[in-house]
């Protein structure tokens, strides 16, 4: 590796490196521009490279930020993000923590969804771990050409089922590279013990294949037996080589999340952020809001319409959570799930996770149809949820309708970006004159009393990397059920805490630190309750702290026979 991070004599982390010059410069975790001391500029061949002034990180952000303003348009702010981020590490999340909420929205959702789809157009720099389907016999390389010695978590994404915009092919490399970011960001990781990872299938999407600027295989998806085997090598050889690392899963396919958390999710510390991560801030929302309204979860009637991977993941946490009620009821009885053609019903499914809350035909035999519509007069759902990537499929009549049986509906319209959220929700709050507990997938705003409000944002990154934070610092052997209630019960603890009865049901962005943490100790304490970690609650908690991060310079000591 070309740099070792330590501490020396005094207990101060240090960072000792053979490289000089412009190879220093250009490395963008070790990069600190003008910020290199008399000392370093010396030692590492820096003189007469640099301009004369050493400057502190402050003012590096003050300028930063500066220049990101005068960037125009979104896109345009984005790609300065991600060449900073390819620069100056230390600095670009520098300037993150500092702007939290302006920030994120271009480097993550909802522009991350742009990125994506032009990444192999836009590209300039590579950045994490890229393998192959075609690279088999290199897996062993591959990984250890890896920039960090260390690691704690890694970001993993095959790109196949990216929320709103599907297949990407190499393109789905921007959501892992997006997601360790915001890892480090929240606090809950170190820039030098987290990668990105991606695994290139190929893509289904012919226009990519016809893309003279496409940068991944131009092939169909490997599949089945030889997607499985595959995958299995690659994460076999990262546990064999990082015991303790916590695998984060992202964008895969309904049928490959599941194969993947069947095959390790029980006996490895791994979660999919689709599924688990969704469903611990899908879940937080609702207890927010019966909370507010007083009301219990047993009392509810749920309508979730796209039972994906996604969509299961949430649904499977609701029921769990139904469990906890004192009430003794069947979840399945109150839920009620909506795919393409309709009403679930036991003659049109063969999923058996699915199929558990089917209903039969003679439940419905007097209904006209299994249209949504149907389904929400006769259901009168409290909540509807909506994760299908079909924009304004809540349309005026199904609010009205609902509103009509309920006097305050709880609506999640959680596809992202925002032209694929399933309804706008300024004008549901309209159309319910304000008697609605309301939270997107994608930032939206609306406007009361000439003043504008951010609507809430069921926001996984208000759950992932708390999850991962505290499996690293407990040592979880695996992410349970109990955990990820856990984790909803403490974010849905923070935001009625500190929004009240104000119709917000999830943190804002400036609070992500803050949740993160509290996630993070919510997932240690039930780590050591269920005996699933081996760690003792203190060692968990010192390495939580130990393991936090925030954007710093540390001292670099020249080294050649750091290789």
């Amino acid at each position: 590796m070309i740099y070792e991070l330590m501490k020396d004599k005094k207990g101060a982390q240090i960072i000792k490196t053979s490289l000089r010059g412009k190879a220093l410069m250009f490395h963008p975790l070790l990069n600190k521009s003008n910020a290199f001391s008399k000392q370093e500029r010396e030692a590492f061949g820096l003189i007469g490279k640099l301009p004369p002034t050493e400057e502190t990180l402050e003012t590096q952000v003050e300028r930063a930020y500066k220049q990101y303003h005068s960037c125009v348009s979104d896109e345009a702010k984005s790609i300065y993000l991600h060449v900073l981020y390819n620069t100056n590490e230390t600095l670009f999340y520098a300037l993150i923590t500092k702007h939290i909420a302006e920030v994120t929205e271009k480097l993550y959702t909802p522009t991350v969804s742009t990125t994506v789809q032009q990444y192999s157009l836009q590209y300039r720099h590579p950045r994490g771990l890229f393998i192959s389907y075609d690279d088999e016999a290199r897996l062993d390389d591959i990984i250890a050409n890896r920039t960090n010695t260390e690691l704690d978590t890694v970001v993993i994404s095959d790109g196949e089922a990216i929320l709103g915009i599907g297949d990407q092919g190499i393109g789905g490399m921007g959501i892992p590279v997006a997601k360790a970011a915001m890892h480090v960001a929240a606090g809950m990781a170190s820039p030098y013990k987290i990668a990105p990872i991606f695994i290139d299938m190929g893509t289904n999407k012919t226009a990519l294949h016809n893309n003279p600027f496409y940068l991944g295989r131009r092939s169909e998806r490997i599949s089945g037996k030889p997607y499985q085997e595959f995958m299995s090598k690659i994460i076999d050889r990262l546990y064999k080589k990082f015991p303790n690392l916590v695998i984060h899963f992202e964008d895969f396919s309904k049928t490959n999340a599941r194969w993947l958390m069947e095959r390790y999710g029980e006996q490895k510390p791994c979660f999919n952020d689709d599924i688990q991560g969704t469903a611990v801030i899908v879940l937080s929302a609702i207890i927010a809001a019966l909370s507010q309204k007083n009301e219990s979860i047993a009392d509810q009637r749920i309508v979730l319409v796209g039972p994906g991977a996604a969509g299961m993941g949430i649904i499977e946490t609701i029921a769990a959570y139904f469990k906890s009620d004192k009430k003794s009821i069947n979840a399945a009885d109150n839920i009620w799930l909506v795919g393409r053609d309709g009403l679930i019903t036991e003659d049109t499914v063969e999923d058996d996770a699915v199929k558990i809350y089917a209903k039969s035909r003679e439940k419905i035999s007097d209904w006209p149809d299994k249209t949504l519509c149907t389904i929400v007069e006769k259901v009168k759902p409290t909540i509807l949820i909506g994760v299908t990537g079909q924009g304004n499929l809540f349309d005026k009549n199904i609010i009205q309708t609902m509103y009509d049986h309920c006097k305050e509906p709880i609506i999640l319209p959680l596809s992202n970006p925002s032209d694929k959220a399933e309804c706008i929700p300024s004008e549901v709050i309209e159309r319910t004159e304000g008697n609605v507990y309301i939270a997107s997938g994608s930032p939206f705003t609306y406007t009361r009393d000439s003043e504008l409000f951010n609507v809430s944002q069921c926001n996984n990154l208000f759950a992932f990397p708390g999850i991962a934070a505290g499996m690293v610092a407990a040592q979880a052997r695996h992410l349970s059920q109990e955990m990820i209630i856990a984790a909803s019960v403490a974010i849905a603890s923070f935001t009625t805490e500190k929004y009240g009865h104000s119709r917000h049901i999830t943190p804002e962005l400036e609070d992500l630190p803050e949740v993160s943490q509290l996630v993070a100790m919510a997932i240690i304490k039930e780590t050591i309750i269920g005996r699933e970690g081996g760690m003792s609650l203190e060692d968990a908690v010192q390495n939580l702290s130990q393991n936090s991060w925030l954007p710093h310079y540390i001292e670099y000591y020249y080294d050649r026979e750091v290789e």
